[in-house]
C-alpha cells in the first residue's frame, strides 16, 4: 500500500468518526455518524421490557473510559429515528449526559425486518428472562409467520427447546409472574408443566415459593400430585395377646408345630411355621386342606 492511500484511509477514518451532529435523512448507508440522541426512539418491537440497571451503568463506564466502539443501528421514521440494534448503548450513552451517539442509518428495514432483528438479536445475547424469550418465540410465529422449527434455525435453538419455551406461555398468569420475578426457576416451570390441571400447577407452585424446593425435590412433589396414595391405614397397638392365641391354635391344628406370626401397627403381617423335613411340609399342607 502507497503512503497516499494509506493517508487517504486515515482521513477516511477520521471523517467517519468526527461527523456533525445531524437530523438529517443519511443516504449514504454503513457511515457512521452522529445523532442527537433527543431524535432517537426505542425500538417498538423491543421484546426486552427489563434492562439491568447496574449492567447500563458498566457499560456507561466502560464507555466513558474507551468511547463507544460498536455504533448503534438506527432507521429513519419521517424526521427521527428509531433503535434497530444497540438500545443498551444508547441508555449508557444517555446515562453519561452525552448529546449525540455514534450511529450507523440503514435505509431497508421495515416493520418486519425491525422485528425480526430485535428479537433475534436479544435471544442471541442470552440474558433475556424465560417469558421474555417465551414471548419473543411467539411474536416471531404469530407476525412472522414462522414455524417452531424455522423459529429453531433462526435463533440456534433445539426444535424441543423452543416448544419448552412456548408451553411456559400455557401456563397460570400468576405462575408466569412468579417466573418473571424470580419466584421460581425455568427448571421448576418445566416440571409444573407436567401437571394437567390449574389447580394442581398452582398447588405446586405454592409448595415451591412456601418451602423453597429446588428442582429434584420439585419432581417429588409433581409424582405425588400426579399419583396421589391411597390413604394409609391409621396405625394400632398391635394385640400380642391376641397375637399368641393365634398362634397357639394354629400349632394345635397341626399336631404342635411351632408357628410364628409378626404383625405390624399397620395390621398387615406374615405367618411362618417351621418343618424340617418335605413329609412335614406335606403333613401341614394335608390339615389345611382337609377341610376342601
Amino acid at each position: 500500500m502507497s503512503m497516499n492511500s494509506e493517508k487517504k484511509l486515515g482521513k477516511g477514518l477520521d471523517s467517519l468518526f468526527n461527523r456533525p451532529v445531524t437530523s438529517t435523512p443519511v443516504d449514504n448507508e454503513n457511515l457512521v455518524v452522529e445523532i442527537d440522541v433527543k431524535l432517537i426512539d426505542p425500538n417498538p418491537f423491543q421484546p426486552r421490557k427489563i434492562f439491568d440497571e447496574n449492567a447500563i451503568l458498566e457499560l456507561a463506564q466502560s464507555i466513558k473510559e474507551n468511547g463507544l466502539i460498536q455504533p448503534v443501528n438506527l432507521r429513519k421514521v419521517g424526521d427521527r429515528y428509531q433503535i434497530i440494534t444497540g438500545e443498551r448503548r444508547l441508555r449508557a450513552i444517555k446515562s453519561l449526559g452525552q448529546d449525540s451517539v455514534k450511529a450507523i442509518v440503514s435505509t431497508d428495514y421495515n416493520d418486519f425486518r425491525m422485528m425480526e432483528v430485535a428479537i433475534i438479536e436479544n435471544i442471541q445475547r442470552e440474558d433475556l428472562s424465560v417469558v421474555e424469550i417465551s414471548k419473543s418465540f411467539q411474536q416471531l410465529i404469530n407476525s412472522c409467520g414462522y414455524t417452531q422449527e424455522q423459529v429453531a434455525e433462526k435463533v440456534g435453538k433445539s426444535r424441543s427447546s423452543v416448544a419448552n419455551f412456548l408451553r411456559i406461555l400455557k401456563l397460570p398468569s400468576r405462575i408466569i409472574a412468579g417466573l418473571e420475578s424470580d419466584e421460581i426457576s425455568f427448571g421448576h416451570a418445566k416440571i409444573i408443566l407436567s401437571l394437567d390441571t390449574e389447580d394442581t400447577q398452582l398447588t405446586l407452585f405454592e409448595l415451591i415459593r412456601a418451602k423453597n424446593l429446588n428442582v429434584r425435590d420439585t419432581e417429588f412433589y409433581a409424582k405425588q400430585l400426579k399419583f396421589p396414595e391411597k390413604e394409609k391405614k391409621k396405625k394400632v397397638d398391635v394385640d400380642h395377646v391376641f397375637v399368641t392365641e393365634q398362634e397357639n391354635l394354629l400349632s394345635r391344628i397341626i399336631d404342635g408345630r411351632k408357628v410364628r406370626i409378626k404383625m405390624s401397627e399397620y395390621e398387615s403381617g406374615s405367618i411362618s411355621i417351621k418343618f424340617s423335613s418335605a413329609d412335614e411340609l406335606r403333613s401341614i399342607i394335608s390339615h389345611f386342606s382337609k377341610g376342601n
